[in-house]
C-alpha cells in the first residue's frame, strides 16, 4: 500500500468568499474516494491546495501523518500526487512519448542528450496496461480527449503517483471510453494507489466509489461509506441540504405536438463536407429535441453550422420556413437562434471581462442612450444584469466580479442567462450541464423548461444518455456525422442501441411533411 494523504482542518478565503472551512478528510490507500458538491462548494480549492496551487490559510495537508506545505505544484508531484483533469494538462506540441517523461531524466543520455529509443520503450512500458495503442512519436494535438487522458494517467505512473485525482474526466467521453478509464481507475486502487474521483455524475460516483466527502458551502457536511448513502436521491439530499430544487432525476413528461405544427428550424441535407453528412431534421416550438451520439460524430459540429460558427457545404438551414444562410453567429442570434457552446471558457465567455460585462456585451445598443449617441445608460443596463442574474440564481459577489472567478457551473449559468434576456427563439444548447452541479442542472432544466412553454424551440446536445432521455420530448441520434435514429419515446437501451447498431436505424421514423419555403407557416 502506498502513503496516505489526509487534510486536517483545512480553511481557504478570498475577498468577500469562504471557499472552505475546517475541511478535514483521510484519502485511504487501495480506494477510491468520491468528492461531491455543488459548484462552489470548495472542491476546486481543496483539489488546488493539495496540488501546491494555492496555500491554505489554516489546517494542514498530511502524507503519512507527516505535515507537508507544496510551495508549487512541481513540490505536490514530487510526494507523489497527481491531477489528471476534465483537459488533461498536456502539451500539444510534444509527441506523447515526450509528455510521459516531460522532467524527467530517466531518457536522457551524458545528462543532456535525449535517448528517444529508451524513451519509447519506457513508454510503452507505461501505456501497454492502460491499453493505449498509440505510436510514442504521435503529437498529443491528434489525440481525442479520451486518449489524452490516459497519457495524463501514464505520466503520474512514470512520476511514481500514489495519490491520483480524476476531475471531471469523462464530461468530454463517450460510454465506451468511459467504461476503459473505469477499468484503469480500479485497477489503480487494486494495486495500492489512493485514487480521489471528482464528478457530478452521481451514478459515476455510486458505481466507483468506496467511500464519498459531501463539502457544502465550503463545509464538510460527511463523509461516509458510499454503500451507506443509499440512493442518488439522498446524495442529492446531502449535497443541496434540504434546498427546494427540482428532482434532478425526475422524467418529464412529453409535450404533445399539435397537428399541423410548423417548425421553428430545420435543415435538409445539412453537411459540412467533413464530419457532417446529410442531416434532416425539425425543431419545433414548445418542445425539446434532445440529440444524443458518441463523442466524434459529429453534433458540435451541427450546431456550428446552426448558429452561423461554421457555414454548410450541403443543403440548407430554414427558419420558420424561410432558407437562410448565416454568414457568422451574429447574424445568427439577430435572427432568433443563439447557441449555448459546449467549450465556456474559450467560446462562451470573455475572460477578461466581469460579469456584467459578460452578460450584456452581444447586444450593448439596447442600452444605449439614443440612437444617435454611443453613451450607454449604465443604470438600465446594470437593471438588465441584475435580472440576468436573480433568473438563474447566479452566485456572484457582485456584477463586478470577474467571470473567471466564477466557478464553472456559474459560468454556465451566466451563458444561458445572457441568451435567455436577448430573446432568441431557437437555443441551441451544446452539453450545456458539463461540469455542472446537481442543482445547477436542475436550474437549466427548468430554464430549458420555461424557454419550450414560451414557445421557443430547443436543441439539447448531450453525451450524458441519462439526462438526454429525461429532459427531452424526443431524440435525434448522430452516428459517423449522420442521423440514425428519431426517437419519439425514447428509452436508455433504445439510444444505446442506435449508437451501435450498425444495420438498421432504430424507431426511425419518417418525418412529417415540411411546409414549403414559399408559404411559410406562424410568419
Amino acid at each position: 500500500m502506498g502513503p496516505s494523504v489526509a487534510v486536517a482542518g483545512l480553511g481557504r478565503s478570498f475577498p468577500g468568499v469562504r471557499a472552505l472551512h475546517d475541511v478535514s478528510i483521510a484519502f485511504a490507500p487501495g480506494t477510491v474516494h468520491g468528492l461531491v458538491g455543488e459548484n462552489g462548494a470548495g472542491k476546486s480549492t481543496l483539489i488546488k491546495i493539495l496540488a501546491g496551487a494555492q496555500r491554505p490559510d489554516e489546517g494542514s495537508v498530511l502524507v503519512d501523518g507527516a505535515k507537508v506545505r507544496f510551495s508549487s505544484p512541481l513540490e505536490s508531484s514530487r510526494r507523489g500526487l497527481a491531477f489528471i483533469h476534465q483537459e488533461p494538462n498536456l502539451v500539444d506540441d510534444l509527441t506523447v512519448a515526450e509528455n510521459v517523461l516531460l522532467g524527467s531524466r530517466d531518457a536522457l543520455r551524458l545528462r543532456s542528450l535525449v535517448d528517444r529509443p529508451a524513451m519509447h520503450r519506457r513508454y510503452r512500458e507505461l501505456v501497454a496496461p492502460l491499453g493505449l495503442e498509440v505510436d510514442p512519436r504521435t503529437l498529443v494535438s491528434e489525440l481525442g480527449i479520451a486518449d489524452q487522458t490516459l497519457v495524463a494517467v501514464a505520466r503520474a505512473l512514470h512520476r511514481q503517483a500514489h495519490f491520483l485525482v480524476f476531475d471531471e474526466p469523462t464530461a468530454a467521453l463517450s460510454d465506451l471510453e468511459s467504461e476503459r478509464l473505469f477499468r484503469i481507475i480500479g485497477e489503480l486502487a487494486d494495486g495500492g494507489r489512493s485514487v480521489v474521483y471528482v464528478s457530478h455524475r452521481l451514478h459515476e460516483i455510486f458505481r466507483l466509489t468506496t467511500t464519498v466527502s459531501v463539502l457544502r458551502d465550503g463545509e464538510l457536511v460527511t463523509t461516509l461509506p458510499t454503500a451507506d448513502v443509499g440512493d442518488r436521491r439522498s446524495l442529492v439530499g446531502l449535497i443541496l441540504g434540504g434546498a427546494e430544487r427540482p428532482a434532478v432525476d425526475d422524467r418529464r413528461a412529453p409535450v404533445p405536438v399539435a397537428p399541423g405544427t410548423a417548425p421553428l428550424l430545420e435543415t435538409v441535407g445539412l453537411g459540412d463536407g467533413a464530419k457532417v453528412h446529410d442531416v434532416s431534421l425539425r425543431l419545433l416550438p414548445g418542445r425539446i429535441t434532445g440529440m444524443a451520439g458518441l463523442v466524434g460524430a459529429g453534433r458540435t459540429e451541427l450546431a456550428a453550422m446552426l448558429c452561423g460558427a461554421s457555414r454548410p457545404v450541403t443543403g440548407e438551414v430554414r427558419l420558420v420556413g424561410s432558407p437562410m444562410r448565416f454568414r457568422s453567429p451574429r447574424a445568427a442570434i439577430r435572427a432568433g437562434v443563439a447557441l449555448v457552446p459546449e467549450d465556456r471558457r474559450h467560446l462562451g465567455t470573455l475572460g477578461d471581462l466581469d460579469v456584467r460585462e459578460n452578460l450584456t456585451m452581444p447586444f450593448l445598443g439596447r442600452f444605449a442612450l439614443a440612437r444617435v449617441l454611443p453613451v450607454l445608460d449604465r443604470r438600465r443596463e446594470r437593471r438588465w444584469a441584475d435580472g440576468a442574474v436573480d433568473r438563474l440564481s447566479i452566485k456572484i459577489s457582485g456584477l463586478d466580479q470577474s467571470i473567471r472567478l466564477l466557478s464553472g457551473g456559474n459560468q454556465q449559468k451566466v451563458i444561458v442567462s445572457r441568451w435567455v434576456g436577448a430573446g432568441a427563439r431557437v437555443f441551441v444548447f451544446d452539453e450545456p450541464t458539463q461540469g455542472v452541479d446537481v442543482g445547477a442542472r436542475a436550474e437549466i432544466y427548468a430554464v430549458m423548461r420555461e424557454l419550450a412553454a414560451d414557445g421557443a424551440a430547443i436543441l439539447m446536445i448531450s453525451s450524458d444518455v441519462e439526462e438526454v432521455v429525461a429532459q427531452s420530448d424526443e431524440v435525434l441520434v448522430m452516428r459517423e456525422g449522420r442521423l440514425v435514429a428519431h426517437l419519439h419515446d425514447p428509452t436508455e437501451a433504445a439510444v444505446l442501441d442506435a449508437f451501435y447498431d450498425h444495420d438498421e436505424p432504430v424507431q426511425a421514423r419518417p418525418a412529417p411533411a415540411r411546409p414549403s419555403p414559399a408559404q411559410p407557416s406562424g410568419s
